[in-house]
């Protein structure tokens, strides 16, 4: 994250000082650019719910590095991500009932477009910046998130919510993990702690929308990223718009 995202950060969590945000804010007024990433990042918020999830306590922190130091002390090893395999039969199905004899396209659930839609990103394969602490634990997380152990990513991801360099990353593939685990509400309020990938933080938060059955919220976050050829998931985002019809 660079110096102007924490600013923003910071300013939308009230934490700057009235000095600082007496500054910024004349900055924006005379930075449209700087305005309009403010308001995009206050959109995001407000559709997600503006969620901040609580420091988990040092004791929790302790036992949970702990584990993660006699799992492995921070070896990373190589591995490539495997769809959970409800997921896999879940969208097998759904190709197969797609159609009505006859070539009339059949209406679907919101549960069943989310299993043909979701696929769980990809864990980077390196060492971030961060405290040794964060670090380890945002590795051992990628472990286990990609042999799909889902559950067991979760925990060592939030070791690294601590640390203000990892905090973003882990945050974000705590809320593929829970999305993975088809808990949506968690995955909501874990993307609302992403403070980079935007076009990802929407995307992601619309199949969560939709999980939860709430078409009205998919509409509003597809909207942008299907309006804008250039970014991520705009391929993506106006396929799930044109079946959002089909949904029962």
């Amino acid at each position: 994250m660079n110096t102007r995202e924490y600013t923003i950060t910071a300013y939308l969590d009230g934490l700057l000082s009235e000095e600082e945000r007496t500054a910024f804010e004349a900055e924006m007024a005379a930075d449209a650019a700087l305005a309009a990433a403010v308001d995009e990042e206050r959109t995001l918020r407000g559709l997600l719910g503006a969620y901040r999830a609580e420091q988990p306590e040092r004791e929790a922190i302790q036992d949970i590095y702990a584990e993660v130091k006699a799992g492995g002390s921070g070896r990373v090893r190589r591995f490539s991500v495997q769809p959970a395999l409800l997921l896999a039969v879940a969208a097998a199905v759904v190709l197969l009932v797609m159609f009505w004899p006859g070539g009339e396209p059949a209406t679907i659930s919101a549960e069943n477009l989310f299993a043909e839609t979701f696929e769980p990103a990809a864990a980077p394969e390196r060492m971030g910046q961060g405290t040794e602490e964060a670090r380890i634990a945002l590795a051992q997380g990628h472990i286990s998130y990609g042999d799909s152990n889902y559950r067991e990513a979760i925990p060592q991801y939030q070791l690294a919510l601590t640390d203000s360099t990892t905090r973003s990353e882990a945050a974000f593939f705590i809320s593929q993990a829970y999305l993975a685990l088809g808990e949506y509400p968690a995955a909501t309020a874990a993307l609302a702690q992403v403070t980079d990938r935007v076009q990802a933080v929407r995307w992601y938060g619309a199949l969560a929308a939709l999980g939860q059955g709430d078409i009205a919220a998919v509409r509003r976050l597809l909207a942008p990223l299907a309006a804008e050829p250039s970014y991520d998931f705009h391929r993506e985002a106006k396929a799930l718009l044109e079946r959002l019809g089909d949904v029962e």
